[in-house]
């Protein structure tokens, strides 16, 4: 009788968890995504699984999983940058893949099952420089790093690697808020950095061997002049009344915003 009770017992429990589980990674939605799934049928299988091949460099297969692990999304994944104690689901959901904690591989990739079992890799999960429009690439990250709310909800629970988020039926970006963390979807869409194509992977890295700070390609200054370089010609001449050791974001990134905005001392010149 002992046993039969223990084993209801564990099979009550293990349904709570379940709820829970479900409650914190997955909202209830009524906004439809079109249906742009990677690779159709192919399910999350964990980031220990794409470590198996990417651990070390094999033939054309780079070693990138250490230098992700390094990154904060790695962290929370492995438990050094804790989700909160007291997160809300929706703060939960903008911290896990799947139903794995962490911005792991497949959060940027695509579920992976038809990756590992195929022998050609080809298309078989995504490259997110390849998505063809600014607004697809920015959604990838946005969905996380934006303010916004789709009905009643503040997480696109829903999508998936490819789906334009800006079109999302009942998608409202929220008003900017100085100070607010995760707003820099907001902040860039409105720029004009990305109406000429610019987004968050034009600038910044998941896992190279060695990053810039803030996961950065390269160093700021070095990044906007590859881009900027015939109109700038270098730090000294562009703006010789900024502090020695200003960069480009100093004055075009005020505060670390993503508006890429003109400095108020210029628009009074």
């Amino acid at each position: 009788m002992k046993q039969k009770i223990s084993r209801t017992g564990l099979l009550v429990a293990a349904g709570a968890l379940l709820g829970i589980w479900a409650a914190l990674t997955v909202h209830t939605q009524t906004n439809s995504f079109a249906a742009t799934a990677p690779v159709a049928g192919s399910t999350y299988l964990g980031v220990g699984k794409c470590k198996m091949c990417h651990q070390t460099a094999k033939g054309t297969t780079p070693a990138i999983y250490k230098a992700w692990s390094e990154t904060k999304h790695g962290k929370i994944n492995t438990g050094v940058v804790p989700i909160p104690a007291k997160a809300t689901a929706e703060v939960t959901a903008r911290h896990m893949t799947g139903a794995e904690k962490g911005i792991t591989c497949e959060a940027c990739h695509g579920p992976s099952s038809k990756h590992m079992m195929s022998k050609d890799k080809k298309g078989t999960t995504v490259d997110p420089a390849s998505l063809d429009t600014p607004a697809k690439k920015i959604s990838l990250c946005g969905r996380c790093h934006g303010q916004y709310s789709i009905g009643d909800q503040k997480f696109a629970a829903k999508y998936q690697v490819g789906d334009d988020l800006l079109k999302a039926e009942g998608f409202k970006l929220a008003e900017i808020e100085p100070g607010k963390k995760l707003q820099e979807m907001n902040e860039l869409v409105k720029s004009s950095h990305f109406a000429k194509g610019v987004t968050c992977i034009t600038c910044h890295t998941s896992h190279a061997a060695a990053p810039a700070a803030k996961s950065l390609k390269k160093p700021v200054n070095q990044l906007c002049l590859d881009c900027h370089k015939t109109t700038v010609k270098d730090m000294a001449t562009h703006a010789p009344k900024a502090a020695a050791d200003a960069t480009c974001a100093t004055c075009h990134m005020p505060k670390g915003m993503h508006t890429f905005a003109e400095p108020e001392e210029e628009k009074k010149d």
